[in-house]
């Protein structure tokens, strides 16, 4: 198995590429953008009875990057998107038992955020739930205005927030359901990494910082006759992930 590889269990596989810190430089020196970078020292999920039955783990890779580097006396600050419940609950409590401050933001969900949030305040750390639709640019905005008011200079973004319909063949797809799958999944994603990227990039007087972007295998098979749109999103999320990294 691969260092960037997650295993869910039954049989389900999600793959974090490990591709490069923001604000690091390529091999001809030219400085890049972004980069998505999953390590346990950002995300180790491990098992939680909030997602029972699924079980995660993050296989460990083989070094951090040195973009974890922190200034003394700085906070560790994260931001992780759709947050309140599955897995973006299960990092936002697992950054926390490691020392990191955590933003999560929600979309409709307050109660189970504001649990998740009490959740991580227990490790000692700071917390705050923000209600934020993604796929609403100024929400997205607002979300990152508000992190740098309460919680100070982001270090990480976990773009987890991603919705998905029933079951449907393509035939069966209308253009509303379609527009609002990619507003969230790719929009979402792509604005979040946007206001992450102004404010970690070393390009942009930052001090660097990580993004991960949370795909599927579906962006590969495609979920023929089930979820093609997903699928379609879920490919422009790995391919914004690819050229943001590069």
């Amino acid at each position: 198995m691969a260092d960037h590889e997650v295993t869910i269990g039954r049989g389900v596989h999600i793959e974090l590429d490990r591709v490069g810190p923001v604000g690091d430089r390529s091999a001809d020196g030219e400085e890049r953008a972004g980069g998505r970078f999953a390590c346990t020292t950002l995300m180790g999920i491990q098992e939680d009875p909030s997602i029972e039955p699924w079980i995660a783990h993050v296989v460990n890779p083989t070094q951090p990057a040195a973009c974890w580097e922190v200034p003394s006396g700085m906070a560790q600050i994260a931001v992780i998107t759709g947050g309140s419940r599955g897995i973006g609950a299960a990092t936002a409590r697992r950054m926390a038992s490691d020392g990191w401050d955590v933003a999560i933001s929600y979309a409709t969900r307050a109660e189970e955020a504001e649990r998740v949030v009490r959740e991580c305040r227990e490790f000692g750390v700071r917390a705050e739930a923000i209600r934020a639709d993604v796929g609403r640019d100024d929400d997205v905005v607002n979300l990152f205005h508000v992190i740098d008011e309460q919680l100070g200079t982001l270090r990480a973004l976990v773009n987890n927030a991603g919705i998905v319909g029933p079951k449907a063949r393509v035939d069966a797809l209308d253009s509303t359901r379609i527009a609002l799958m990619f507003a969230v999944n790719v929009v979402g994603a792509f604005g979040c990494a946007r206001e992450a990227v102004r404010r970690m990039s070393t390009a942009n007087g930052g001090i660097g910082g990580v993004i991960v972007n949370v795909s599927s295998a579906a962006a590969r098979i495609g979920s023929p006759g089930e979820y093609v749109d997903y699928a379609a999103s879920k490919g422009g999320v790995d391919a914004l992930t690819i050229g943001l990294a590069r």
